[in-house]
C-alpha cells in the first residue's frame, strides 16, 4: 500500500531532472535531497530499541541524524557543488 508514496518520490526525482534542464540557462541549479531513516523526536525511531533494531537493515548500521541531512543541504547550496544539477542526493 505504498504506491502513491513511491509514485510521488519518482515524480519529484523526474521533476528535479526536468527543472535542471529548464532553468540551467538562467543559472539556476535544481537538486533534490532524499533523506532516508532519520532520527527525530517524533520519528518512529525515537526509542533507542527501535533505532538499534532498524539500524541492522541499513548499510551504515544506524539511522541518520537531522544534522547530517542539513549538511547535505548546505553542501548543495554552497559553491562546492556549483557544477551539480539534476541530482537526487540520498542521505
Amino acid at each position: 500500500m505504498r504506491g502513491a508514496y513511491a509514485a510521488a518520490k519518482a515524480g519529484l526525482a523526474s521533476l528535479t531532472k526536468t527543472m535542471s534542464w529548464e532553468w540551467a540557462d538562467r543559472g539556476v541549479r535544481a537538486n533534490c535531497v532524499e533523506p532516508g531513516a532519520t532520527l527525530t523526536p517524533s520519528s518512529r525511531f525515537a526509542s533507542e530499541e527501535v533505532e538499534k533494531s532498524f539500524g541492522e537493515f541499513l548499510a551504515l548500521g544506524r539511522v541518520g541524524l537531522p544534522e547530517e541531512v542539513a549538511d547535505a543541504c548546505l553542501y548543495l547550496c554552497s559553491g562546492a557543488s556549483s557544477f551539480i544539477t539534476g541530482t537526487v542526493l540520498q542521505v
